[in-house]
C-alpha cells in the first residue's frame, strides 16, 4: 500500500500473492498520507499496529483496554514510535457502567452497537508485561 500511494502503477509478485499492474486513485497529498489502523489482538498484530498510527479492536473489560493499551506503549517505545501521533480505539462489547467508564480515565463512549472507548497509553508505573 506504501507503495501504491506513491507510484502511478504498481505491480506485486509475492510468495502468497501476486498482483498485476494496479494503480490506486485519489492520492493523497504530496507529504500526507491516510492513517494506517491495525487491528487483531495477537503479539503481532499489535507489534504492527505500534509502528503505525494506531490500533482498533474488541475489548470486554476495563482491564483489556488497559492491557492492550500497555502493550502499545511498550511496543511504541521499542519501535522508537512512542512520541508520534497514535489513535488506540476500542469497542467494548456489553454495556459499561458508570464505574467502568471512570475507571479508563478519559474513556469516551460513541454512538455504536458497542461503545467505542478512546484511552491513552498508560504509564509505565501502570504497565501490565504482555
Amino acid at each position: 500500500m506504501k507503495i501504491g500511494l506513491n507510484v502511478v502503477r504498481v505491480a506485486v509478485a509475492g510468495e502468497f500473492f501476486s498482483f498485476g499492474p494496479m494503480g490506486f486513485e485519489p492520492k493523497p497529498r504530496q507529504g500526507q498520507r491516510p492513517p494506517t489502523l491495525i487491528g487483531g489482538f495477537a503479539e503481532k498484530a499489535v507489534r504492527r499496529a505500534a509502528r503505525y498510527d494506531g490500533w482498533f479492536g474488541y475489548v470486554t473489560s476495563p482491564d483489556d483496554v488497559r492491557y492492550f493499551a500497555c502493550c502499545l506503549q511498550k511496543f511504541r517505545e521499542e519501535a522508537g514510535t512512542i512520541e508520534d501521533p497514535f489513535q488506540m480505539t476500542a469497542i467494548y462489547l456489553g454495556a459499561p457502567d458508570r464505574s467502568e467508564l471512570d475507571a479508563l480515565e478519559g474513556g469516551r463512549t460513541g454512538p455504536a452497537r458497542g461503545h467505542a472507548l478512546a484511552y491513552q497509553p498508560c504509564s509505565a508505573a501502570d504497565r501490565a508485561e504482555p
